[in-house]
């Protein structure tokens, strides 16, 4: 029989900024373990962020397993003791065979000294025999665990690093549209609250196994690029949420919501808006998504995180980062965040790419900007990079009209304009 509850009585975290992006990751390892040793594991389903931060449900949606997960920079076991009392309660709450608890840091316990003080709740034990996995570990364990099931299910001419790379970005896709539909039903008019929708919403094991059986060059298309483009970045969002962790800054709730509405913002846009944005905000590169070699071209870690995140958390919170990233300044000028990430040795080469790229695509951003905000490259104007080969007067191709504009944007650091912008 399937266990009641009152999901008004649930609290979910899946509206939190990153929260759902390591926890995801995680559950998405449990199913596969699950998978790979259950045979009768077919039938389970996935609840995400409701009964706890994720649980699994077998086919009659009897309780199976609840599992806490904290990405949170910390080791010690007071940090956690009021989360390790939760779960017991939650799980005298709701009988289970098991409640998990995982972690992104090693505890200063194990298990026998964790059980000692709460008998009914373990850490969670991962496939290198670890309590704990890292962020910048999961995935590689999640690929091991697909590797096992492609060759246990005689899949074996699939099993390679570009085909498992693939499978893990479509898997991965079913719990981030998963949660992204979780919003999508809360921000209707009169819609569920995130909980209700959260308590609802599973996700059968069975859509899992239908990836993992399918053929990865099937995987690329329109679809797959713009669902794993958010998953990528939404990933680098964590990221930089972890080393801010690592760092030992402490982040306002203010800007914690600001970083959250950007995420929102990002995973409801369409295929062509979010080329758009990657063109405004990397206007050195081609963007596009046309195959995967160019994919892979077009969507750049360091450009991301260190450079556009990095902007969108220095500065104040824009109504329309998604659609125009740009902001004015105390002077009026209008300066646009980019994911420029290159030393000053590299001025002259970037500007020279930016001069390429408008000539040869459409670009639309250099005829509202005066600055582009980057992480190290300041200059008066890009034609100045460009050794004073673009002073010619405008011209009628569309091209050079760009170019003409362009040469006179400046280049400026985000470190020297952040205090001024409003």
């Amino acid at each position: 029989m399937a266990i009641f509850v009152d999901p008004n009585t649930i609290h979910s975290a899946i509206d939190t900024w990153s929260g759902f992006i390591y926890q995801g990751k995680v559950s998405l390892y449990h199913v596969l373990d699950l998978l790979n040793k259950d045979k009768n594991s077919n039938t389970h389903f996935l609840q995400l962020d409701s009964l706890e931060d994720f649980a699994v449900l077998d086919g009659d949606e009897d309780l199976i397993s609840l599992h806490q997960v904290k990405a949170v920079n910390n080791r010690t076991y007071n940090r956690y003791r009021e989360d390790f009392e939760k779960l017991e309660q939650r799980r005298a709450t709701y009988p289970c065979s098991g409640a998990f608890f995982h972690v992104a840091k090693e505890n200063e316990r194990d298990n026998v000294a964790l059980q000692a003080n709460h008998p009914n709740i373990e850490f969670y034990e991962y496939s290198n025999g670890n309590l704990y996995c890292e962020l910048n570990e999961i995935e590689t364990l999640i690929d091991e665990l697909i590797s096992i099931f492609l060759n246990v299910n005689n899949l074996q001419h699939w099993n390679n690093a570009v085909n498992i790379e693939i499978i893990r970005s479509k898997l991965e896709g079913i719990i981030f549209t998963q949660v992204v539909s979780i919003h999508a039903i809360n921000h209707q008019q009169n819609g569920l609250r995130i909980s209700e929708a959260a308590f609802y919403c599973t996700i059968p094991f069975q859509s899992f196994i239908n990836v993992l059986k399918s053929n990865p060059e099937n995987a690329l298309n329109d679809d797959y690029y713009l669902e794993t483009a958010k998953i990528m970045i939404n990933d680098w969002f964590m990221e930089f949420g972890d080393e801010l962790q690592e760092q030992g800054l402490m982040v306002s709730e203010n800007d914690k919501l600001k970083m959250q509405k950007y995420l929102v913002e990002i995973n409801a846009l369409s295929t062509n808006k979010l080329l758009k944005l990657l063109k405004n905000i990397t206007p050195q590169r081609n963007v596009e998504f046309n195959n995967l070699k160019q994919f892979n071209e077009s969507l750049q870690k360091s450009d991301f995180q260190w450079s556009f995140i990095q902007g969108l958390f220095d500065l104040i919170s824009c109504a329309n980062a998604m659609e125009k990233p740009v902001w004015s300044c105390d002077s009026g000028k209008k300066n646009a965040l980019t994911g420029i990430n290159d030393p000053i040795s590299q001025v002259r080469r970037i500007a020279r790419s930016i001069k390429k790229n408008i000539l040869n695509n459409d670009v639309e951003l250099p005829y509202e900007i005066d600055r582009l905000i980057t992480s190290e490259l300041e200059v008066e104007s890009l034609k100045d990079a460009w050794n004073n080969q673009n002073n010619s007067p405008e011209d009628p191709n569309e091209g050079k009209n760009n170019v003409t504009k362009w040469g006179d944007i400046e280049l400026v650091m985000l470190r020297n304009i952040k205090d001024s912008i409003k």
